[in-house]
């Protein structure tokens, strides 16, 4: 009983660091993973560091998924963040093992005051706590887990239980690697497994089958949960577990050997399987390396892309599983948010067409999309709502309310156009009026700086840049100074008496009104960085969801 609870206590520490981790610091690790998918040897890098704080490569893996899922970084790059986050996991069963269970009491105490005097003026104090006190746990759990196979030693149900696996290497391989995936955690399984050994339970043979079990057992779970999340995300997990699997089977060929090396060399000792653990994971970082385009390749013929739904309407990037990691939620919302602009500007984009000729069928495609707009921002919008329910750190809570704000501002415009501007190309062809040649030229070249701000207001919104959003509140001053251009002129050239400008005064004024209105919702995509910054004053209250 002692080591079943030491093992339940351990899988539930474990899970406690990871949600102190993810919740206090998920938009920093995010940031870090982001930025360090610019090349493979430093996304190797940034996998081992992340997954190292996490104590989870199950976490990392979300987040590197749903890098995929929006296709920010190729597959062969997720890989290599896998295969970092893979060794990541080695050290902290490395940490975890050393001799250090006299930090326990201090660690846990540690984690009770911060949480007590400071989580309750800071969700970062709180989860800072939750930190403290999982790795605290984590060590007493190891104790408790040590301390158990002692008195089992004689336990003549364990001699039946494990005599027939030193006999049977598939059948230790499948089930090191069944119960690995029901722990949900390598570490876990691992530590036990050198309890194991240690106290003389099971051979050094089977102790490093179980290993390699465990080690492809740890890959099932990520390879379960983004299973129905779409292609991109699960060819991550899938192409990180074929690694495993593959590595796996050639260490089982030269099993035979692997114990007697073992043993001779300076990974040999108490904690031989704990450094055994670590020694395959750099190996399998180092032979699949080189060849990680290959093996993406291979797993991009093996996962083909699958048609997307009939309906443009249902969310693609929105999944609800995501929702306890905010970072990867966070992540699958703005890109969301941006498949919604995409359609925006595509009504934007056609909008002028809906006034150069009389065919109304262009004016009910726009509208067609405009009800796709209203629906995606429908489904933003809850799953926000639903995201806001999880403990978010400032920067998450400030990113979750810049989405929300980007989305209900991409909702606008799109009202603006439905309800606006089509309604003016409406009026525009049923009495056949046409602008000045002049008049139209310049409500064409303002639709086509709007168009290109939209485009701006987007890449900023994805990859905020100060000195783009610097830009982009320039564009909208220089817009202002061309709608009072266009304004003179256009009176000049109706107290020249010119027909078609008398006629159509009303509709264009309108339509210069309307396209300033849309750029005022797209310039607002750069405030949130500005105020960040402070290069302008903070709003006093903020639209959050």
């Amino acid at each position: 009983m002692t080591t079943l609870a030491g093992i339940a206590l351990l899988i539930w520490a474990v899970d406690m660091v990871k949600r102190g981790m993810t919740k206090g610091f998920g938009y920093k690790l995010n940031t870090i993973i982001e930025a360090g998918t610019k090349n493979r040897l430093v996304a190797v890098l940034s996998g081992i560091g992340v997954t190292t704080l996490v104590q989870s490569s199950n976490a990392t893996a979300l987040i590197v998924s749903s890098f995929a899922g929006q296709e920010l970084i190729r597959l062969s790059m997720a890989l290599a963040v896998m295969i970092g986050a893979n060794i990541g996991t080695t050290l902290v069963a490395q940490f975890i093992s050393l001799d250090l269970s006299w930090l326990m009491p201090l660690l846990i105490i540690i984690g009770v005051f911060i949480g007590f005097v400071y989580g309750k003026r800071s969700s970062r104090a709180k989860n800072l706590g939750r930190i403290f006190l999982g790795i605290g746990f984590l060590f007493l759990a190891l104790d408790m887990i040590t301390a158990g196979p002692d008195a089992l030693k004689e336990s003549a149900i364990l001699k039946t239980i494990f005599a027939p696996l030193e006999q049977d290497l598939f059948l230790a391989l499948i089930l090191a690697a069944v119960l690995t995936w029901l722990l949900h955690s390598s570490l876990a399984f691992i530590l036990l497994t050198l309890a194991f050994v240690s106290n003389g339970l099971v051979s050094l043979e089977l102790g490093i089958l179980m290993v390699v079990g465990a080690n492809i057992g740890s890959g099932i779970a990520p390879v379960v949960i983004t299973s129905k999340m779409g292609v991109s995300l699960f060819r991550v997990a899938f192409g990180n577990f074929l690694m495993r699997v593959l590595f796996g089977l050639a260490c089982v060929v030269f099993m035979e050997s692997l114990p007697a090396l073992v043993a001779q060399s300076p990974l040999a000792g108490e904690r031989a399987i704990v450094n055994f653990h670590t020694l395959f994971n750099v190996a399998l970082a180092i032979v699949f390396f080189p060849i990680l385009p290959l093996i993406a390749g291979l797993t991009k013929k093996l996962i083909p892309d699958i048609p997307s739904s009939d309906n443009p309407s249902d969310p693609v990037y929105l999944d609800e599983k995501l929702l306890e990691a905010p970072s990867a939620a966070m992540t699958t919302a703005s890109r969301e948010a941006l498949r919604l602009s995409d359609f925006v500007q595509e009504m934007l984009e056609d909008t002028i067409k809906a006034f150069e000729s009389e065919d109304t069928k262009i004016i009910d495609i726009i509208k067609e999309r405009d009800n796709v707009v209203d629906d995606l921002f429908g489904h933003i919008k809850r799953y926000l709502v639903k995201l806001s329910r999880e403990e978010l750190d400032d920067d998450e809570s400030a990113r979750s309310a810049q989405i929300f704000a980007f989305a209900i501002n991409m909702e606008h415009i799109g009202d603006i156009i439905v309800k606006n501007l089509l309604e003016l190309a409406e009026k525009k062809a049923a009495r056949s009026y046409n602008f000045s040649e002049e008049g139209f030229q310049e409500i064409k070249n303002m639709h086509k700086d709007v168009v290109e701000n939209m485009k701006m207001a987007t890449n900023i919104f994805m990859a905020p840049d100060l000195k783009a959003a610097k830009k982009l509140l320039k564009k909208k001053r220089n817009f202002r100074e061309a709608e009072m251009r266009t304004t003179k002129s256009h009176m000049k050239r109706m107290q020249e008496g010119l027909s078609d400008t008398i006629a159509t005064s009303s509709l264009h004024m309108d339509i210069i009104r309307d396209l300033k209105r849309i750029n005022s919702h797209i310039a607002a995509t750069a405030y949130p960085i500005l105020e960040s910054s402070g290069e302008v004053k903070p709003l006093t209250t903020k639209i959050m969801p």
